[in-house]
């Protein structure tokens, strides 16, 4: 993130010797956002962001082709905002987003030498791509964001599906009274605890739901998270934070 703010700094800093409109439109810009921010209202101005952008890349494109190291930058650059687009993706439940950063992974996966990867990033993107018409409504499913995993009622807390996996079943796997701890765990009471896992995570969750507890145990380590950076309130009523 810091080196991507560096290199764009460094990129405007170029244009700006040389370009007046561009440093126009982007006062522009800049006073438009700060309206925004002070009047909570949202303006937005098509034409002035395509021109910035539109200058920006061929600037990159001017400084790449005399520079090796600033080729090298961009391309990075490129990588990273491709991987910060995944995760958005993922997060804000985007299914157009979702498709468009596996596309733009594809060459990254070719350079690195990744043909696995590769391969298999090819097959899955062209299965998607054919959901209108193999199966529509799974695609409109996954317009609606239901390609992730929500485990609470917000809008940036979207997960794939195996890292909700990892973060319940795998970890359940690991903990304490999971099959990686202790000694003398056999096959057959492996069936057993994996058979009762079910079960046991709908016991759990019907007692959570019962007695109200999820919602205070989130508040209170809201509370405890502020007040070990410094930033809570100091209140006695931590239930409340």
């Amino acid at each position: 993130m810091l080196l991507d703010n560096c290199i764009l700094h460094q990129v405007t800093q170029y244009i700006s010797e040389s370009n007046e409109v561009f440093n126009e439109r982007l006062a522009e810009l800049e006073q438009s956002y700060n309206s925004m921010v002070a009047r909570s209202e949202y303006t937005f101005d098509q034409e002035r962001l395509d021109y910035l952008s539109n200058t920006i890349e061929e600037a990159k494109i001017e400084i790449a082709s005399r520079s090796g190291t600033s080729k090298l930058s961009f391309a990075y650059q490129r990588m990273v905002a491709t991987a910060r687009r995944l995760v958005n993706a993922d997060r804000a439940g985007c299914w157009e987003m979702h498709l468009r950063a596996i596309y733009d992974s594809l060459p990254i996966f070719a350079a690195a030498g990744q043909y696995n990867y590769l391969k298999s990033t090819y097959l899955y993107l062209q299965k998607m791509l054919s959901l209108p018409a193999s199966n529509p409504e799974v695609r409109r499913k996954f317009e609606q964001g239901f390609h992730v995993v929500r485990r609470t009622n917000k809008f940036w807390c979207g997960i794939g599906s195996d890292l909700t996996i990892e973060q319940t079943l795998m970890r359940s796997l690991k903990t304490s009274g999971g099959l990686n701890r202790g000694s003398g765990i056999d096959e057959k009471q492996r069936a057993v605890w994996s058979l009762c896992a079910p079960v046991a995570a709908e016991y759990s969750m019907a007692l959570q739901d019962r007695i109200n507890r999820s919602r205070r145990v989130r508040s209170i380590n809201r509370y405890l998270h502020r007040q070990s950076k410094g930033t809570g309130p100091i209140s006695a009523n931590w239930t409340n934070a």
